[in-house]
């Protein structure tokens, strides 16, 4: 487990919170090969940040499949 470094003048404090690991990836659409990357991250990733999935929300639901250990929070902008 990571922890939190902190100097100040010279003295070095260790805080006993852990790091939060987070992950913002542009996804320039998102396929099997990007779904088995992430799956692979996830386990040293706290939270994921991704951009341009290109999913509907019909089909956002893939995003599901990533990990069990998340929450999905998912926004769609369709524009015709």
């Amino acid at each position: 487990m990571l922890f939190v470094t902190l100097a100040y003048i010279g003295i070095i404090v260790f805080s006993m919170e852990p790091l939060t690991r987070v992950l913002s990836l542009n996804c320039h659409g998102f396929n099997i090969g990007i779904e088995q990357y992430l799956n692979r991250l996830a386990v040293n990733i706290d939270v994921m940040l991704l951009q341009e999935t290109w999913l509907s929300d019909y089909n956002s639901r893939q995003l599901d499949m990533i990990s069990n250990d998340f929450i999905v929070f998912h926004i769609c902008f369709e524009f015709s």
